[in-house]
């Protein structure tokens, strides 16, 4: 997914962000890819949503652009609500928890 400053997400459209680009609507500087993969189950990720077992917001300014990737998480899962952004600090080794 590519997120830009316009609040608007890009999924997997390249060149509508090339446009945007070309057009000055968008500068390259404003842009952030995020990539990687997660495979579901028909209708899977829709059940999973419903039954609110994903955080979810919607950016309120431009401010994630300002803040460092390594620090992105933990700081999104702050703005969601601050008791969240300890989550950021678990290791990816539960057992060291």
């Amino acid at each position: 997914m590519c997120v830009h400053k316009l609040k608007t997400a890009i999924r997997g459209d390249f060149n509508e962000l090339m446009h945007l680009i070309e057009h000055g609507k968008v500068k390259s500087g404003d842009v952030r890819f995020f990539a990687g993969y997660s495979g579901w189950e028909e209708n899977q990720l829709e059940g999973e949503l419903e039954r609110q077992h994903w955080l979810q917001t919607e950016p309120e300014d431009n401010s994630f652009f300002k803040v460092p990737p390594e620090d992105l998480w933990g700081w999104e899962l702050g703005d969601i609500k601050k008791s969240y952004s300890i989550f950021a600090d678990f290791g990816s080794d539960p057992s060291m928890n």
